[in-house]
């Protein structure tokens, strides 16, 4: 997804979730997956300025 940033004039990727049944979630044949992580990421200290409050 993208978005607009007006005070800009330029456009950024926007993170898009979506919640997904078993039955629409499922692998794509041919696709190798041994690459994608599958253990969440070390959340980092909190920063002074809460940048990424809303992540």
């Amino acid at each position: 997804m993208w978005a607009d940033v007006p005070e800009t004039e330029t456009v950024e990727p926007r993170e898009y979730r979506v919640w997904l049944t078993p039955d629409q979630a499922h692998p794509i044949p041919g696709v190798n997956y041994d690459q994608v992580p599958t253990t969440p990421l070390k959340r980092e200290a909190p920063t002074a300025d809460n940048s990424d409050r809303w992540a």
